[in-house]
């Protein structure tokens, strides 16, 4: 059992036969996210797994993979044997020490699993209620939702949440652009829509000085590298305007 954190991506499964360019781009943007964490990351049948990292980095890395464009959800879990026994255990560590209600919800990818997706969630279900006395059955909106994801290559993911990703396509699947920006709100939501489609972008800032001050260039560096943060780094180009504009006035 082992602990790790699965990312499932959204749009890129709708391509064809250039899909593995864009699940190269995710995984290739999803390591540069996580570079200074000490962690691996795998690909794996329409899944991405961070593993090998400390209880303390989690929330930092689910933060970080909120910001990377491509993903739909992550969750934190386990991946276990497929087996149910550790189905069974893995559920317990999972629910330990938790009152209310839950349910479980199981996704059978290897239909060469011997139990149907509705048994494995009412054995495990029946099972777990067994060893978790604070906990009640209600499979219509239950506090808890232990997820059972069965894959294809003998292995299965035991979790609990979803957390929501950013949606989209990965940055640089849509080449390159430049955004203009000077301050207000119009340029930062452009670049974050534009940098959630796929593009690359970067920002150009004309400084008027001393027209415009020293605290709006600062302004825009800090709003730059607010996008940064959702296009896997950026750069800003600071050009000096004020002979242009007083030629032109």
């Amino acid at each position: 059992m082992e602990k790790i954190i699965i990312i499932r991506y959204c749009e890129i499964h709708l391509k064809g036969k250039n899909r593995s360019f864009f699940e190269g781009l995710l995984d290739r943007n999803v390591q540069k996210a996580l570079e200074d964490i000490n962690c691996k990351v795998e690909r794996t049948q329409s899944r991405y797994l961070v593993k090998h990292f400390s209880d303390e980095d989690e929330g930092v890395i689910l933060d970080r993979l909120k910001k990377v464009s491509g993903i739909h959800s992550m969750s934190a879990g386990y991946e276990i044997k497929t087996s149910f026994v550790e189905m069974v255990e893995c559920g317990n560590i999972l629910l330990r020490d938790k009152t209310g209600t839950f349910k479980v919800e199981t996704n059978r990818a290897d239909k060469n699993y011997p139990k149907k997706s509705t048994e494995v969630s009412r054995d495990l279900g029946g099972a777990l209620l067994a060893k978790n006395p604070g906990l009640k059955v209600n499979v219509v909106s239950p506090q808890y939702t232990c997820n059972v994801d069965i894959r294809e290559n003998g292995t299965t993911y035991m979790f609990l949440d979803f957390v929501k990703g950013m949606g989209g396509m990965p940055v640089g699947s849509s080449g390159r652009g430049t955004i203009m920006i000077s301050g207000g709100i119009d340029s930062p939501v452009a670049g974050f829509m534009t940098a959630k489609r796929g593009m690359k972008i970067d920002c150009i800032h004309f400084h008027s000085f001393p027209y415009t001050g020293e605290a709006a260039k600062e302004k825009v560096i800090e709003l730059t590298k607010k996008i940064g943060e959702y296009n896997g780094g950026i750069n800003l180009y600071v050009v000096p305007f004020t002979e242009i504009q007083e030629a032109i006035h």
